[in-house]
This record gives C-alpha cells, structure tokens and sequence, in this order.
C-alpha cells in the first residue's frame, strides 16, 4: 500500500438528484452490444454502437449525476475500459464501497453513481416500491443456453429485427424504471424527512442524525483505535456437522431491538489499573480492556480476535468488551482477574428509540413490500454506518508517480490509489461496538438454553435439535420458530445445508450464489465456479482489459481437526478450544 494520509477535511452535505441514467447490455457480459441513456434535455436514445454512448455519457456536463444500476460492478466498467481502450482516459476520482465503484467523479464532467449502493436490491423489487413507476421487464428472447436465463444468452450483435427490437424496448423500460424508482425514492425521503445520501449507510446516518440530534463523531485518534478493538461482529459458529432434525429459530431485527436500549452518551474519559476497575465496579457504561479467566464450557462468551476469524476460547484471555458482555461472561462463570484500561463515558440514554421508533412506523405504513425492505434496511444498517472503516481507498486516474502518497494499481500507469485513514463524523464507535455486544449477549444465553442441542449460530439465528421456548416469540427482538428441517449438514461456518419440509434444500456457501444447485460440489470439494459478472476494477486492473468477464472458482480446503473457530471432536459435534488450541489454528 502507498503511504497512508490522515484527512481532516470537513465534508459538505449531499443533495441527491437524477439528471441521467444509462444502462447496457452484453453478449457474455463482457462484449457490448447496445446501451440506453436517458437524460432531462434529450429524453431516452438507444445505442447499438458503444462509441457513440461512450461519447454522450463523457460529453455531459460538469453538473450531471449519473445513475446505473450495479453500475459501480458493471457499467461504469464499461466506460473506463472504452477509455482504456479508446487511449481517451480522463482525470477522474473513485471512491469504493467494498469492491464495487459507489462513484466515479470524471474532472469537469459528470459524476457516476451506483443506485445499488442506496437500494440494495434487484431493479426489478426496487422498480415495484412506488405505485406509478414504470416497472422492470422481462427480456422474453429464446433461451439458448438451458438455465432458463430469460433470454439473455441469446443477446448479440447480430439479433434478428424482431429480437433486436424487443431488446431496444427492453434497455428503454429499464432506463424508465431507474429512473421513475430514483426520483419516487427522492421524493418520497423529502415527505418523510429521509435525508438521503450516496449510499444506505450514508443515508441512515443523515437521517439518524438528524432526527435523534446526534453529534458528529470527533475522536483522539489513539483512543478510537483502543476502542474500535471492542468492536466485534455477529457471532457464527457451527457446534454440530449433522444433525437428522433441527428446529429453526430467527431473531426479529436484532440490531434494531438493540438500539432501543440506551447507550453511552456524553464525555468519554479514560483510566488505567485501579481507577479503570473502579469504573467496571461502578458500572460505567464503556469498554474495558482485561484478563478474564474463563471455564470450560460449550459455548465460551467472550471473542477474541484472530488473524481470520473471531474465535470463542476458555482459559484465560485478554481483550477489550464492552460492559455488557464483560458482565455477562461474569455471569456465565469468568473471573476477572485484571482490569487493566477502561474508556467510559457518563451516562447512557436511548438516543436512537426515535430514529428506530420513527422507521418502524414508516415500514407499517409502506405501502409496498419492497418499500418496507428498503425500510427495514435503513434502519438495520444504522449499526454499521457507526462502525465505517475509517480505512479507505481513493481511486484516481492520471499521473500521479510523483506523488509518494500515491501506489499504482495492476498494471496501468494511470490508476493510482491512495489509502486514507479518516475517522468519518458517523464513527461512534462506542455506539456501534455496544450494539453488537448486547447482540452476541442474547446470542449467546439462547445457545447456553439449547445446551448439548445446539448445533449452528450466525449472528441472529440459531439451530438446535429441539425445541427452544426461552423468549421465543413473534415480537422485536424475540426467537421467531421458522420451522423444522432435516438433514442438516455444516462444513465450516457459513456453509451449511438443509432440507425444508417440502423437499426444497437450503443452503448457504459464502461467495457462491446458488449453493442449493452446487451442494453436492461444495461437499466433495470441488471447485465451484463463479457464475456470470465481471472482475471488479481492482482486480480487472491486474490485466489488459478492465471489462472482463469474471472466471474464478471457490472450493472447499480439506477438512482439519477444526471446523471454524471450533475444534472438532472426531465425530459429529465441535468444541471450544482453549487459549493454547489457537496456536494451531490455521
């Protein structure tokens, strides 16, 4: 990585608006073969020749904000490999979300922005969340390949006229459906006080902020990292690798119950040795660096961060919690032995009820399904906005080889990245870290009620071999029973299957999207191979071509003595392992 630069520039406001919005279509998605711009002066043109395109979207003014659909994965590709190839690369400025494009600024001339970013779903759900949009078609051609694709392995140059035709009406009710979902969304954040900003986690903030008067986040950049290390994610674990029948059970919008609760607010203050457990004896609200010595158990409540996974040990372990779930390993047997730092602040209050209580009422009006998900998402995604990486990558195209600050990307002598560490004025921590603590808490006292039953857990779920009564329910933060299953079966966490009582198998595989077809390759270890998509910039840069069609595997790795975080016991159960285990864990 290049050198990493400290920004302290204040960031101004964001109005959204949708002057543009482009689209394109691909013989084996990485040959062009038409695209469709709209704009408010021109209306919808169809293009059949890419350089034409590509020359209308470069030659919008310096004022137009630009919208596609998963453009920042797809699209936007495009144009910067026609650039590429066209020997026409402009000055430009990308910032990522994850590893798509969120934007792409072009210097003096218009800004591309991904609508996926903000409306995480497919065009199609999103097009039906406002009444009078155009909705989302299907492209009907004749499906060659056998996958029922809908027609879009018969997409190409040569088209019959009838085909051809279909496929320009197609491109030109996906534009309007963009666009009618983008300025219906717009509108419908001005009626009900939504500030809206350039992605999902950027809007909650706003809007939180706005409504529940919360602060910006302003941090001495020592302690932010102390306390970021409390911060943990959602708790998955496999305690069983089969299981002839399990019970189902789905926490309803845990993080959203959590942020009900009060939080520590107020000025933060930082002890160490005796005064910081002063402060744990008192109960201050905050996170606290200590020595716990765990017993033995199934389910051991404290994580502690390993090179690649969040892992659950007995013994004595060292590490920064949050209050809550310091006490309740206090409650499931630990000692402290040692407090050794705390950062608490002075009081708690239930600063985000509002907000929570505000997009509940919203999401019971919504009129839609897919205006009630996006709902759902704005107020679930408040958790992570507050633990933003303050890690980023600034992507910027010219030369920039003299600039030290700078690495050059792939093989290109024309991207250039620079890391940026910058703590982002919703970087509470402290709320973010507290949040998923009291979740992994009421994780855990739900696995420790099945007991020896207790099979899988992943953030919010959790499978057992029987049936669960401790606060099952259908309300907020309550155990909803989804149904039993059968024939259940975890390679490593993440990557399970089951059988519904239809017959229908579930099943789950990080990074592969139809796990349910590939199961019988996933367990055998096979490789898997990534349908459909192309490369991501970052990736695509270390070749030629900056539009590429994506051609990577995922495979199982052989099985060890460990299954996760978890060691297994030569049967068909796991176990916790102790402090010394993790020397060998891999």
């Amino acid at each position: 990585m290049g050198n990493r630069v400290v920004d302290s520039k204040p960031r101004s406001g964001l109005r959204l608006k949708v002057d543009a919005v482009f689209d394109i279509e691909t013989k084996d998605w990485d040959e062009f073969v038409c695209g469709s711009l709209w704009t408010k002066t021109e209306g919808t043109q169809v293009f059949f020749n890419e350089d034409e395109l590509a020359g209308a979207l470069l030659a919008l003014p310096s004022t137009t904000t630009v919208w596609a659909h998963a453009g920042g994965s797809f699209d936007v590709l495009w144009l910067l490999d026609w650039c590429h190839r066209k020997e026409t690369i402009p000055e430009a400025k990308i910032t990522m979300s994850g590893s798509a494009i969120a934007s792409m600024a072009i210097k003096n001339g218009p800004t591309f922005r991904d609508s996926c970013r903000l409306i995480p779903m497919s065009l199609k759900k999103a097009s039906s969340m406002f009444a009078g949009t155009q909705q989302k078609e299907s492209l009907d051609l004749p499906c060659k390949c056998g996958k029922d694709c809908g027609g879009y392995c018969s997409i190409s140059a040569n088209l019959p006229t009838a085909q051809r035709n279909r496929l320009q009406t197609y491109l030109e009710a996906d534009i309007a459906s963009l666009r009618d979902t983008m300025t219906a969304l717009i509108n419908y954040a001005e009626q009900n006080k939504i500030q809206l900003g350039g992605t999902l986690a950027g809007s909650t903030w706003r809007t939180a902020k706005e409504w529940c008067g919360l602060p910006d986040a302003e941090w001495d950049v020592k302690h932010y990292l102390d306390v970021r290390g409390g911060y943990f994610g959602g708790r998955v674990e496999g305690a069983r690798t089969k299981a002839d029948v399990v019970w189902q059970y789905d926490r309803t919008q845990a993080y959203p119950s959590a942020m009900t609760r009060p939080l520590p607010v107020g000025a933060m203050s930082t002890h160490e040795g005796p005064a910081a457990a002063k402060s744990y004896r008192a109960g201050r609200p905050g996170f606290y660096e200590a020595i716990v010595l765990v017993p033995e158990m199934l389910a051991p409540p404290l994580p502690m961060r390993q090179p690649n996974r969040l892992v659950y040990p007995w013994g004595e372990v060292t590490g920064t919690w949050p209050r809550a779930e310091l006490q309740h390993a206090e409650e499931m047997g630990g000692k402290i032995v040692k407090v050794l730092r705390s950062w608490v602040w002075g009081r708690e209050e239930a600063i985000l009820k509002t907000y929570m209580e505000h997009c509940f009422k919203l999401r019971e009006a919504a009129k839609t399904e897919s205006l009630r998900l996006w709902v759902k998402l704005l107020a679930n995604s408040l958790s992570g906005a507050f633990a933003q990486d303050p890690e980023t990558d600034i992507i910027r195209f010219g030369d920039y080889a003299d600039d030290p600050a700078y690495e050059q990307i792939g093989c290109h002598d024309w991207i250039w990245r620079r890391s940026m560490f910058r703590i982002p004025d919703r970087g509470h921590i402290q709320y973010a870290g507290t949040l998923t603590g009291d979740a992994r808490v009421e994780l855990h006292n739900e696995i420790c009620h099945a007991g020896d039953s207790w099979c899988y857990s992943d953030t919010d779920s959790v499978l057992a071999t029987k049936a669960l009564t401790r606060n099952v329910g259908q309300g907020l933060g309550l155990w909803k029973f989804e149904g039993k299953a059968t024939n259940f079966e975890c390679l490593a966490p993440k990557v399970y299957s089951l059988l519904r009582p239809d017959g229908k198998r579930h099943a789950r595989a990080k990074g592969i999207s139809d796990a349910p077809g590939h199961w019988d390759a996933i367990r055998a270890r096979e490789p898997v191979a990534f349908e459909g998509g192309v490369q991501s910039l970052l990736v695509a840069a270390r070749g030629e071509k900056l539009f590429q069609k994506r051609a990577q595997t995922r495979q199982m790795k052989p099985p060890t003595e460990w299954l996760g975080g978890r060691l297994r016991d030569g049967k068909l159960r796991t176990r916790a392992p102790h402090v010394d285990d993790l020397v060998r864990l891999p």
